[in-house]
């Protein structure tokens, strides 16, 4: 079984202890790929490719608000595993910008759930409503959520940035409105999760619409 790296006794005789049923069927190779400072292993039904780029431990973000400010509205696309985007929801926060963090799953609306007094109906558990009205429970009207937050940021902060996750469920009309939201609202800034890849990068959301 060649393998070649460093550690290699210890890895021939970590590998042969777990995997003895298996070794003199499995090809593997490990190699040092300097170029980003990791390593590739391939086998018959084991591929671990290596990434356009190393993911940074500890990141600026610079060139990240940078583009969120430039084009108002980003998509996101972030590595399955997560935990990678907290790192940008920090810089965030520490440039100045307030965060609302939101899913797109059961938002209705965005455009009234964001910035205008909309209807909601909780859970009724049981206690149904009788007479003319429907036997869906009691429907509460609550303020914007975006404006409401605008409305208690603090003094000297640049504004407010929605983070939305599972923005994939959102429609095509819904999307635009989101791209077009900052121009309405300079304050407002808005990061959408639109799936996954090996990498977090983003594009403006306005290019991903006309590619699409």
């Amino acid at each position: 079984m060649p393998i070649e790296g460093m550690h290699q006794d210890l890895f021939i005789e970590k590998f042969s202890k777990s995997n003895s049923s298996r070794r003199n069927a499995l090809l593997i190779i490990m190699t040092e790929c300097k170029r980003i400072g990791r390593f590739v292993l391939r086998s018959p039904d084991i591929t671990l490719l290596p990434l356009e780029r190393p993911m940074p431990l500890i990141t600026t973000g610079k060139q990240f608000i940078r583009d969120l400010e430039n084009a108002g509205t980003l998509a996101l696309y972030t590595p399955l595993e997560g935990g990678s985007e907290g790192r940008y929801q920090r810089r965030l926060r520490a440039a100045g910008y307030g965060m609302l963090h939101i899913s797109a799953r059961g938002m209705g609306d965005p455009a009234a759930y964001l910035m205008d007094v909309h209807g909601v109906r909780p859970p009724h558990l049981g206690k149904k409503d009788i007479g003319r009205e429907g036997a869906v429970g009691a429907r509460y009207f609550v303020p914007p959520i975006a404006g409401y937050q605008l409305e208690k940021l603090q003094p000297n902060s640049k504004g407010l940035a929605i983070w939305i996750i599972e923005g994939f469920v959102f429609s095509r009309q819904e999307l635009e409105y989101l791209a077009a939201l900052p121009a309405v609202e300079p304050r407002i800034k808005v990061c959408v999760e639109m799936g996954g890849d090996r990498v977090f990068r983003w594009s403006p959301l306005k290019q991903v619409l006309a590619a699409a």
